[in-house]
């Protein structure tokens, strides 16, 4: 995982190596057999996912990063010059981290201390949402959400000039902080399997996006709608509707005053060219 300044490479067995971009531009290693740390950073079981923190303001190097564990765990290890991948929280899932994602969240004033929050998406279809205590490094508040049958994965976009999490499974969803609460919206759109962010002059905050083996460019619209809609056109005025109990299908009358179907209206342009001729 890489941030602007920071790169962490997880190994085969579970040992992170942290590299650090010095002042003069070159890669500094930081790995486990060339500091002396009081205790190793290694697991066990392997490392399935990572997340650094953004770079606060004024800042050079990101506080913490978070590592996913085939354990079903997820940690939080301190990118501290004095205590460089030490251990700061550790906590269990229900199952197995797929993604991480931490976010930083501002009050929509931009006044205030801000929040990290760290995404968690697990394999088995749920998305995990907790604050991290900006200075200890504590996980707190865990939110749970299932998304899908499909293992959950997050990215970072942009959404309104702010961070957003886009978060892909057998359906995709957006978790966006909008007046000072937080949305997690379904999508109207087809099954997504990776994205990021997508800047240019005719769509300045869109997402690029696969979708199975296609390209997809898009932006998102109507943030704080409470519902999830498609709208679809009709030909005459509904009547009435039913929902088919076995086909699980929407059933509608349409009608209109003087309207044809579309076979007596052809056949009606049938005789009259048969007259005419």
């Amino acid at each position: 995982h890489v941030s602007r300044r920071q790169v962490a490479v997880a190994l085969a067995g579970g040992e992170l190596v942290y590299f650090e971009l010095d002042p003069v531009g070159s890669l500094q290693p930081f790995s486990l057999y060339l500091n002396e740390f009081t205790e190793r950073t290694s697991w066990p079981h392997e490392v399935l996912c990572m997340s650094l923190s953004e770079i606060p303001e004024g800042e050079l190097r990101s506080r913490f990063l978070t590592v996913g564990i085939a354990d079903s765990t997820v940690r939080v290890i301190s990118l501290d010059p004095t205590d460089t991948l030490s251990p700061l929280s550790m906590q269990a899932l229900p199952s197995q981290p797929e993604s991480l994602l931490l976010l930083e969240t501002t009050s929509e004033d931009g006044k205030g201390s801000s929040t990290i929050h760290l995404n968690i998406g697990l394999q088995n279809g749920c998305l995990l949402r907790t604050t991290v205590d900006n200075v200890t490094g504590d996980m707190m508040d865990t939110r749970t959400r299932y998304l899908g049958t499909r293992p959950v994965r997050v990215f970072r976009v942009r959404s309104q000039n702010k961070d957003a999490v886009l978060c892909t499974s057998s359906r995709s969803w957006l978790l966006y902080h909008y007046q000072n609460r937080f949305h997690l919206t379904p999508l109207s759109y087809v099954t997504l399997e990776s994205a990021s962010s997508f800047s240019s002059e005719q769509c300045l905050e869109g997402i690029v996006a696969i979708a199975e083996n296609t390209l997809r460019i898009m932006a998102v619209e109507k943030l704080g709608a409470s519902f999830n809609h498609i709208s679809y056109p009709l030909k005459f005025t509904p009547r009435r509707m039913i929902v088919h109990p076995l086909a699980t299908c929407l059933m509608m009358i349409e009608t209109d005053h003087a309207a044809y179907t579309t076979v007596t209206l052809d056949k009606k342009r049938n005789d009259m060219a048969d007259v005419s001729s």
